[in-house]
């Protein structure tokens, strides 16, 4: 009996070597139990350090069977049960009716999410398989420049208020605490997932993390889609044992620096049984590893080091980017993404009530005389509003008298002239917007200590960056904006250019917190302004901006004619797909100077800018009396599209480069109407024929109306033929039911 044990210890002891050998890692969930199997030798198994010895395999359980990591099948042999096991008491959930958020902490103390389960269908959308080892692993190598040591401080706390039910639980690290915010909101299936890091001494902090974790997915099919930064290319992949993907951006949210493509901080995961939205609410750079393989997905969202330049002061707490999930069991791509989208407008509303501007008709100047602004062409635009029907005139750049000095300009107006202006607008029914960029200031050298530095000089603007750390920069921001809307009388801003340095004296985290922090007080300040987001075309869009913000100016582009028609459509439908409609606006320039010749194809490059909000740039004085026409049935056409495209249902697949014909479908709620666009990429001599199977009520009758045939027809069904004449670059058809 003695040889037996000593055998049997020994053996075990064989295997305990091999383990820590050949290192290959099975991560569970907490209370799961590990088979390690030893064949060919290769062992798999978790860290020893993180297993306890529970007892033999039972015969009934050989059916588990684990493949070891050269995909050979492998004969349990032993089970052990994880030794960084957590007691039931330190589980805690939050439950809206909806979904389940359970939250746990290791046996350092590490908080994580253990699992996100939907109420109704059981579905599990994600977990950590991790237990926390994803984000202590990240603490350990990246956090700061010294070994670290864990001290559990406070287990998950649940606390609620008028939005959301919330948890925090906080782990000492060193000389610092970080606390783990989970927040539910409690009428959507939406999560916001955020860390506080504090310090009782001076330390820097190399990256800042955001959500580490080792995510389950239980579908054997995933595909992971997100969008390139400005042009908002969707880039689709389904998750494999190959998945390496780096999402990122540098120095604002959604950049391409230093001609290296960016992305915009959002993406989405979509399974047989459910949809996952992830949006980043920072307007800063940040970074997104997702690797993966058909069972997990790691994921790592933080900020890497050349985006935190952090220094904490002793008592100092900073509050890192928040990351929004939104879960949802699997429906049409087109309903899931609607749900996603306005369970996001939904919190905006709540955090930062604004009014709705529906599809307004807008006129900007930018693309038609630039910055070169005068009394005389101000007052011809506004002549012709009534006429097209505008329902904002945007006075963009120029019409100051220098950065930082935001009075109007008196060698281009007259004392009064410019005030007498906006009223003129406003008296004819339109908003009065006005652009600036109040981050910039035009001084001269030596530069006052309000400049950053080393900071960031715009020869664009003739202007410097200022440091917001150096000033009281909410009240700098609210005052700025009582300056434009009670004093000027504008109802709608445009912000703009560059916010942020390569290199800066306060570092780069605190600028980026500074200037949200602003801009929510300006949002909170004054509730019924038009917030227009646009920072050198679409360089920050985010989460942040988005719900602080009615309407994006998504790319700048100088072009006119047929090419910037179609960048038109391919940049709107890709924006679509993660903002609402509305909030993506897109431009006709210069219809004067364009190479349209014929009625069709300025009808084409008016249509291009209707999937989304549609703004004209030009000298209305210019436009011909035909081109006049044109425009005024596209307005009407404009108007009619979006009673139904209010409801944020929108169908397509996005055309390849090689795609002719993009029937781009809206619906309203019922299912019961539906406006198409169908756009042909490449203009040609011939008539073309779509059918189309659209999501309508089948077996009913429909009242097909072919706008540009001026044709109403009774189709009954929900497949629609859609025509083309030679020649012919674009149609609308509008379907109801009879």
């Amino acid at each position: 009996m003695k040889n037996f044990f000593f055998g049997f210890f020994l053996f075990i002891y064989s295997v305990a070597c091999c383990a820590e050998k050949f290192k290959s890692e099975i991560k569970l969930l907490p209370n799961e139990k590990c088979y390690g199997a030893y064949i060919a030798g290769t062992f798999c198994s978790i860290p020893l350090k993180d297993l306890t010895f529970e007892h033999y395999l039972p015969t009934e359980k050989r059916k588990d069977l684990i493949l070891n990591n050269r995909g050979n099948q492998v004969v349990p042999l032993l089970i052990f049960n994880m030794g960084r096991n957590v007691d039931a008491d330190t589980v805690k959930s939050l439950d809206n009716g909806k979904i389940t958020v359970q939250l746990s902490t290791n046996k350092f103390g590490i908080p994580y999410i253990q699992k996100v389960t939907d109420n109704e269908t059981s579905i599990e959308y994600f977990g950590d398989l991790s237990s926390g080892l994803a984000l202590q692993h990240r603490l350990e190598n990246s956090f700061m420049n010294k070994k670290t040591v864990f001290k559990p401080l406070s287990g998950w706390k649940i606390n609620e208020d008028s939005i959301y039910i919330k948890a925090q639980a906080t782990v000492g690290i060193n000389q610092c605490r970080l606390t783990m915010h989970i927040e539910l909101m409690k009428e959507t299936a939406l999560i916001n997932v955020y860390n506080t890091i504090s310090a009782d001494q001076p330390t820097d902090v190399k990256e800042f993390p955001v959500l580490s974790a080792s995510f389950i997915l239980p579908d054997s099919i995933q595909n992971l889609q997100w969008w390139k930064a400005l042009d908002y290319t969707p880039q689709n992949e389904i998750i494999s044992n190959s998945t390496r993907l780096l999402l990122n951006s540098r120095i604002h949210s959604s950049d391409n620096y230093n001609n290296v493509d960016g992305n915009v901080p959002y993406w989405t995961i979509s399974t047989p049984n459910s949809f996952i939205g992830f949006s980043l609410a920072w307007c800063g750079g940040w970074r997104a590893g997702l690797n993966g393989d058909r069972k997990k997905l790691d994921f790592d969202v933080y900020l890497p080091q050349n985006e935190t330049h952090l220094k904490l002061n002793p008592g100092e707490e900073i509050k890192g980017p928040e990351l929004s999930v939104f879960c949802s069991p699997k429906s049409e791509p087109m309903l899931s993404q609607k749900n996603w989208k306005s369970a996001r407008s939904l919190l905006a509303q709540k955090l930062y009530p604004s009014p709705e501007i529906g599809f307004p008709l807008i006129y900007n100047h930018w693309y038609a005389v630039g910055p070169d602004l005068s009394e005389r062409f101000v007052n011809n635009q506004v002549r012709w509003f009534n006429e097209y029907g505008f329902d904002v005139f945007m006075i963009d750049d120029g019409w100051y008298k220098k950065m930082g000095s935001w009075t109007p300009s008196d060698t281009k107006f007259k004392a009064n002239e410019f005030n007498k202006a906006i009223e003129s607008i406003r008296s004819g029914g339109a908003i009065a917007g006005l652009w600036s960029s109040p981050q910039l200031t035009a001084v001269n050298k030596p530069l006052p200590n309000y400049i950053d530095s080393p900071g960031f000089y715009s020869p664009f603007m003739k202007a410097w960056l200022i440091d917001y750390s150096s000033i009281d920069f909410n009240r700098f921001m609210v005052k700025h904006i009582d300056t434009l809307s009670n004093k000027l009388g504008a109802g709608w801003w445009k912000f703009d250019q560059d916010f942020f340095a390569v290199n800066s004296r306060s570092g780069k985290m605190r600028n980026v917190i500074a200037l949200q922090n602003a801009f929510a007080s300006v949002r909170k300040t004054y509730p019924n302004l038009i917030i227009e987001a646009c920072m050198g075309g679409g360089k920050m869009i985010n989460e942040f901006t988005d719900r602080i913000s009615q309407i994006h100016w998504i790319r700048d582009g100088e072009r006119t004619g047929y090419l910037h028609a179609i960048t038109n459509i391919y940049e709107a439908l890709g924006a679509v797909e993660f903002l609402e409609p509305q909030k993506v606006q897109r431009w006709t320039n210069r219809i004067n100077e364009t190479d349209i010749k014929t009625t069709d194809l300025l009808k084409f490059y008016c249509r291009s800018s209707m999937i989304g909000t549609w703004g004209i740039s030009d000298d209305l004085n210019k436009i011909s009396t035909e081109q006049k026409s044109v425009i005024l049935k596209e307005v009407a056409n404009y108007r009619r599209l979006n009673e139904i495209k209010k409801d944020g249902l929108i169908e397509f697949s996005y055309p390849t480069e090689y795609t002719n014909l993009v029937p781009v479908v809206f619906y309203n709620e019922t299912y019961t109407k539906a406006a198409i666009i169908l756009y042909r990429m490449f203009p040609k001599n011939q008539a073309a024929t779509l059918k189309l199977k659209t999501k309508l009520m089948s077996g009913k009758d429909f009242e097909f109306n072919d706008v540009d045939a001026q044709k109403t027809t009774t189709v009954n069904g929900n497949v629609f033929n859609l025509k083309l004449l030679p020649n012919q670059n674009s149609a609308i058809f509008f379907v109801s039911i009879k």
